[in-house]
């Protein structure tokens, strides 16, 4: 529903997912980005009581989507999928190298386009009048993709990024996790934390985004195994939730967590509980409760 899924894909295949929960990580930004600013206004401003912060998934995730809705209300373009590249940019793609990596390349500006067809060795490219603008060269674009990669097939991926890094081309590699472990970045930025995990044992964890120079974050726990905090977590719940004949939650149920928060739809009115759970799992769950936006309230 916020509009990325549509875009995402090759123009002649169906739309695609994101290979990851981005909805769920992005929603979770702005809640917390949402949260300090309701707390600066309430330092700030000297206010007695807090206030509602209100994320939903679909928003956050079509607050990334750029010019879409303009381009739609002024000249009616309906975005569509155009695979790796860029749309109306031209040559901005992914390339496949002669040791099967792939290297992302743009080349948008006049000035950068020569840079780069110099460099793979076709500098007539640069004065030919079919590659004059970006507007030319979106034209053109699949022409263009075809003769860069004619090229960097037969360069290793190092040896692509080394050449266009020379002349100053917007170049970058295409990592899988395998490439992250090894990067000598991830591991000097302290980007991979050693977890001991009940029943599994060590564990590489990704690091803490981001990072604080006078207050640097850390992870004092990592969760214990399944269903270890149920009883804790459960404690002190007043919220009424379908429970086995000796009170306990019923393996599969969602745990309650003692936090005030408001569950309901959007335009309706509000239940108040004691439970954190988001809009979607409920009604997975519990069909018979109000779908509708996750709502915190008095928490701040």
């Amino acid at each position: 529903m916020g509009g990325i899924r549509y875009v995402t894909g090759e123009p002649d295949r169906p739309p695609v997912q994101t290979g990851i929960s981005l909805g769920d990580a992005l929603a979770s930004l702005y809640a917390v980005i949402a949260a300090l600013m309701a707390v600066h206004a309430r330092d700030a401003r000297g206010r007695s009581e807090g206030q509602v912060v209100d994320v939903a998934l679909y928003e956050a995730v079509f607050n990334l989507m750029e010019s879409m809705i303009r381009e739609y209300d002024v000249a009616g373009i309906v975005r569509e999928r155009t695979g790796a590249a860029l749309p109306r940019i031209a040559p901005s793609n992914s390339y496949c190298t002669g040791d099967g990596s792939y290297v992302a390349v743009g080349a948008k500006s006049n000035a950068i386009f020569k840079r780069l067809v110099k460099a793979i060795g076709r500098p007539e490219l640069g004065d030919d009048p079919r590659y004059e603008t970006n507007a030319d060269r979106t034209e053109h674009a699949e022409e263009l993709d075809e003769l860069i990669e004619d090229w960097t097939r037969w360069h290793t991926s190092d040896e692509v990024l080394h050449i266009l890094e020379e002349v100053d081309v917007p170049v970058g590699p295409i990592y899988s996790v395998t490439d992250i472990v090894e990067d000598p970045q991830y591991q000097a930025r302290e980007m991979f934390l050693d977890a001991e995990i009940d029943g599994i044992g060590p564990v590489k964890t990704p690091g803490l985004v981001p990072k604080l120079s006078e207050t640097p974050s850390e992870v004092k726990w990592y969760g214990g195994s399944s269903g270890s905090t149920t009883t804790r977590s459960t404690a002190g719940s007043s919220a009424s939730r379908p429970r086995n004949s000796s009170g306990s939650p019923r393996k599969g149920d969602l745990v309650d967590i003692p936090v005030s928060v408001e569950v309901g739809p959007r335009d309706g009115p509000q239940r108040e509980g004691t439970n954190i759970l988001a809009s979607d799992m409920i009604a997975a769950r519990y069909p018979s409760r109000p779908r509708g936006s996750l709502r915190l309230s008095r928490l701040l």
